[in-house]
């Protein structure tokens, strides 16, 4: 294994793209999944589509804390192996399941007494509440099938193994796929059953890695339970870059509910085309988060070997990518936003809402690229801080004030809101790259200094 890291630390390029290439093919198959997920949805009709579109922001938020213990677990992880520190990149991975399994029992106690409240204080209706507390329920009674699949994952890619999550990516869209019309159709559950396939899937996945774990034993990394000595400062180093990063994530949730409330008062239409355009968002960063999964690993690497010159050089590689993905991808969203939408609804007010969305944020994918990008680069510097500080401006500082008073204030109504996530995210990659580079000058003389 010192071999593979020592490899992927020799070529920054090469390094990254070969954890990036699986990382990017299993966010495909993940984003694919949601793509198929919505169409099968939007069969029930625009109702379902909004009723969705509401447990968005609290799935999200699950997914939210899922991530931080992922993406501070990998930072930490890969530091310690390109320290070459085996043992103590064990008993991190240990304490990361641990961490795992607590946040899953708060999430589920919190998502089985509240599930409808949670819609409904995003402004839906009684109707629509029902309808997303259902999806609410279901997901957060089975939580703790998601953070261990997150944990599990997060261990193999600080390996340097982005291959095998990809793999499993595959079986979970394909197992979930092949469920989603038998639940939701067949068997007459409507959007709940979507969220029943969801957690099958998920099971599905976590039972191989559990296999690869504890049976076939296949993973670098030797995963001992009855070797568990709690360390409490483990906890406290992968809450150090974890937590900030599931708060910045949760801003971002918080932000999208908020929005969502903006919208609410223009009826459940605007409510429906934004389900559609963050979809379509999501597909549009698609490389971006692939990217930024393999620049994790690979900072931390350089970091615990004290290398800043390569931390520079994997930056500067995944930001020039970013920002080339980014403007493909705007040119193709911009001119085919009418066709892009009508895949998911044949409402025709719906597809002009939608097409008008994509249209605006075309022009933001190349920035939000940056923004993701560099909040990888700081969480595989051991520093969630900066990115936790940055996603507030964006999201709490600007965005939400701009939509609402746009929307509002404005006679650009529901297009106020489009135009203000777009500014908000020049606003972010503005200050991700001035930070940034006050942040690599004090990791300099850190290491000048020994």
């Amino acid at each position: 294994m010192e071999t593979r890291i020592e490899k992927l630390m020799a070529n920054p390029r090469r390094g990254l793209l070969i954890l990036a290439a699986p990382a990017i093919v299993s966010m495909f198959f993940q984003t694919m999944l949601n793509f198929v997920d919505f169409i099968f949805v939007s069969g029930l009709g625009p109702g379902a589509l909004a009723a969705v579109q509401l447990s968005f922001p609290v799935f999200f938020l699950l997914i939210a804390f899922c991530s931080g213990i992922n993406i501070g677990a990998t930072a930490l992880i890969s530091k310690r192996l390109g320290e070459k520190n085996k043992k103590w990149a064990e008993e991190t991975a240990l304490h990361a399941f641990l961490l795992a399994i607590i946040v899953a029992i708060i999430f589920t106690l919190v998502g089985v007494l509240f599930s409808e409240q949670l819609a409904a204080i995003q402004g839906a209706s009684p109707e629509l509440t029902k309808m997303a507390g259902s999806y609410i329920f279901i997901l957060f009674a089975c939580c703790s099938i998601f953070f261990l699949s997150f944990a599990s994952t997060a261990i193999l890619q600080a390996e340097g193994d982005t291959k095998t999550p990809m793999k499993i990516a595959l079986v979970f869209t394909a197992v979930n796929i092949v469920l989603d019309p038998i639940f939701i159709y067949t068997l007459g559950m409507g959007i709940a059953g979507a969220a029943i396939a969801t957690v099958i899937a998920e099971a599905v996945s976590v039972i191989i890695l559990a296999y690869l774990f504890f049976v076939r034993k296949s993973t670098y990394l030797g995963i001992k339970p009855r070797e568990f000595i709690y360390t409490p400062q483990i906890i406290k180093n992968i809450l150090k870059v974890g937590a900030p990063a599931a708060v910045t994530q949760m801003m971002l949730s918080l932000a999208v509910g908020v929005v969502n409330l903006i919208l609410s008062s223009f009826g459940d239409l605007p409510i429906s085309a934004y389900g559609i355009g963050f979809r379509i968002d999501s597909f549009a960063i698609l490389p971006v988060i692939g990217l930024s999964v393999g620049t994790i690993p690979m900072v931390g690497f350089y970091r615990g070997a004290k290398d800043c010159p390569n931390i520079k050089k994997v930056t500067k590689i995944a930001i020039t990518l970013c920002i080339g993905f980014g403007l493909i991808v705007g040119l193709l969203i911009f001119l085919g936003a009418d066709g892009i939408a009508s895949v998911f609804t044949d409402d025709p007010s719906v597809i002009d809402m939608a097409s008008g969305y994509l249209r605006i944020m075309a022009f933001s994918y190349p920035l939000m690229g940056i923004t993701i990008i560099l909040s990888s680069v700081f969480q595989g510097m051991g520093r969630g801080i900066p990115s936790l500080i940055i996603v507030f401006s964006r999201a709490v500082l600007v965005a939400v004030p701009l939509c609402y008073y746009l929307a509002h204030f404005t006679e650009l109504g529901v297009t106020g809101v489009w135009i203000g996530i777009t500014v908000s995210a020049f606003v972010a990659a503005i200050l991700s790259l001035v930070w940034i580079t006050s942040a690599f000058k004090k990791f300099e003389k850190a290491c000048s200094s020994g």
